[in-house]
């Protein structure tokens, strides 16, 4: 939940993320990732700023390690590595994981492949349609037309088939 007023001269660019929610302590109470640096005696926005420089794999690294260790009685991270990867995306310019990556990318390859195959599809339609306008099907046998005289506007008795 992001603040509008941030106690920290950095102002509100680190608030998704240190306002994200990482777990519960042991009483119950909600654990964010600004609760959580307050109970390690680590600075949160200065963290923050820290993390939001350094490259994906080593940020991720890095907060994995502070979201597993257990500070007044907080029970830690399960799963620290998925963790982290959620709140890296969080930060200024956050990019996910390789890890994260990968397991987006066949959901983003599917749905490219879904709308490369609709415009495929739409584009086969609007040529076919242009041909059909291009080339109307020729009388069949037995429907003869009678031809109409360009000079008079006439129409011309109809030969016989």
């Amino acid at each position: 939940m992001p603040r509008a007023d941030s106690p920290s001269p950095l102002g509100s660019r680190y608030d998704n993320f240190l306002y994200a929610d990482v777990g519960a302590s042991c009483n119950g109470m909600p654990l964010t990732v600004l609760s959580l640096m307050a109970r390690l005696d680590i600075d949160p926005w200065e963290e923050a700023a820290r993390l939001a420089q350094l490259p994906g794999e080593a940020a991720r690294e890095r907060l994995s390690v502070l979201l597993g260790t257990p500070k007044d009685g907080s029970t830690g991270t399960a799963d620290a590595a998925a963790s982290a990867d959620r709140l890296i995306a969080l930060l200024p310019g956050g990019t996910p994981s390789a890890g994260t990556r990968l397991a987006i990318e066949p959901a983003m390859r599917s749905a490219g492949f879904k709308v490369s195959m609709l415009y495929l599809v739409i584009v086969t339609l609007v040529l076919i349609g242009q041909w059909l306008l291009a080339n109307p099907p020729a009388p069949t046998a037995g429907h003869a037309t009678a031809p109409i005289s360009t000079t008079t506007g006439a129409v011309a008795p109809a030969l016989p088939p």
